[in-house]
């Protein structure tokens, strides 16, 4: 069973051996994570699986939410892992009064894409070389609020 617990400034070097494990093509310095967690706008969620597995990082202002980053280590992937973090990382940004949640993943990344599709997500732009390797970035979005129920036209 998954445990998802907040994360606060104390999880900060986890945070970043988290992320940088996930995405070893993309290191983030532990500097980098401290302002992702600040009041009011920081969001963050450890995912525990006997050993810490995974995290997402967002940020909340006024009724939008951005997904900044969501991971889950390479050993515990393909078990549904990032399904449960990305469904209670929806629950908070909810109880923070976002009714909109946006993200950017890869465009290469096609288990990514088809796990937000699954959730709710719909493609709404493209960022061109929005990654520092030069990949495109897909931008999603995806109604949160609890009143609505968004179906994609793609």
């Amino acid at each position: 069973m998954v445990q998802i617990i907040p994360a606060s400034i104390a999880h900060v070097p986890l945070l970043a051996a988290l992320q940088n494990a996930s995405f070893p093509d993309d290191p983030w310095p532990e500097s980098a994570f401290a302002p992702l967690l600040a009041p009011p706008t920081g969001l963050g969620l450890l995912a525990d699986h006997e050993t810490p597995i995974g995290f997402a990082l967002a940020r909340v202002i006024v009724d939008e939410a951005e997904i900044i980053s969501l991971g889950v280590i390479p050993t515990a992937r393909r078990h549904g892992y990032a399904r449960v973090i990305l469904r209670a990382l929806i629950g908070e940004c909810q109880r923070h009064g976002a009714g909109n949640l946006f993200l950017e993943v890869a465009a290469r990344n096609e288990p990514a894409k088809a796990l937000y599709r699954a959730e709710g997500f719909c493609a709404v732009g493209k960022r061109r070389g929005y990654y520092q390797n030069g990949d495109d970035a897909v931008l999603m979005r995806r109604s949160i609020a609890r009143t609505e129920l968004q179906r994609c036209t793609q």
